[in-house]
């Protein structure tokens, strides 16, 4: 059993939830019916945090035909917790497993640090890790680089001067610390780092996002239609976006005229737009591949 350190932090119709990691491992996504007797009212669509060494099991209160039987599962080996993203066989989740905005690969072990966000899917729920340290939760971000956190968590941190917040879902909202020079901050039971990168490094990362909300639009797009996917295509305009493609200038061209058609949906197909995301799409590919 470990110590009450280690938190998942996610949000429901806008309000908190947390969990306090009782013990690893621990399975994070829909329950198979044959655990459906570990649980008061089983829900086949519920989003669980699962314990298979006791066998607890605790309703996230979401519920997501989107989310994988065991979507993710958190392991601890040497005093660091580690995220994969597994599936119901071991092998993967049907609609992946983001951390941070960066799609992971099936059955790798990933590395978990305080503040880290990782999403089951596109559609699917997003989780915080935090770690308590003194009664207070530690979470760090980078500067002038989006993260979507859990939108209580959010309003928390635009408190911070230099922080700008951006609500993308009722449950969700991005992040962006400006100039915080490295410092730390203490706020509402957190303290909060915010980690300086080099240039390249800002940029870098930068373009990474922004490629994943390019696939997590045309996902939307082919899953839900052009409409369902406003919310994610607006989050093309983040202005850390418009600078990062300054870089390249055939990218810049490519995203100007993708942000055009964005701002006229009511008069663009929807063939349109998935043709200007795939050709956005694989520019970025070809730029970070020789970042």
């Amino acid at each position: 059993m470990v110590k009450a350190l280690y938190n998942l932090v996610w949000s429901v119709d806008g309000v908190e939830k947390r969990h306090v990691v009782e013990e690893f491992p621990l399975f994070i996504g829909r329950l198979p019916k044959e655990l459906s007797n570990i649980v008061e009212n089983y829900d086949p669509l519920g989003v669980y945090v699962y314990y298979p060494s006791s066998g607890k099991a605790y309703h996230t209160g979401v519920v997501s035909a989107t989310v994988s039987r065991f979507h993710v599962k958190l392991v601890e080996k040497e005093g660091r917790v580690y995220l994969i993203d597994h599936g119901p066989e071991g092998r993967g989740s049907k609609n992946g497993t983001y951390l941070n905005g960066v799609r992971v690969r099936p059955g790798e072990l990933v590395p978990l640090s305080p503040g880290d966000s990782f999403q089951l899917g596109t559609l699917g729920p997003l989780f915080t890790f935090t770690v308590t340290s003194a009664g207070e939760e530690l979470i760090t971000l980078e500067e002038k680089v989006p993260t979507l956190l859990p939108k209580n968590l959010a309003i928390k941190l635009a408190k911070v001067d230099g922080v700008q917040m951006r609500v993308y879902d009722e449950n969700t909202a991005w992040i962006i610390p400006d100039s915080i020079g490295g410092k730390e901050v203490r706020i509402e039971g957190l303290i909060v780092k915010f980690r300086e990168l080099s240039e390249r490094e800002r940029i870098f990362r930068t373009l990474v996002k922004l490629q994943n909300v390019v696939q997590d639009a045309l996902e939307c797009i082919e899953s839900l239609g052009l409409e369902k996917a406003l919310p994610k295509l607006q989050a093309l305009k983040l202005d850390v976006y418009r600078k990062a493609v300054e870089i390249d200038e055939g990218l810049k061209r490519a995203y100007d005229e993708l942000i055009m058609i964005v701002d006229s949906l009511d008069t663009t197909s929807r063939e349109v737009v998935k043709r200007r995301l795939l050709e956005l799409r694989e520019l970025l590919r070809r730029l970070i591949e020789n970042l």
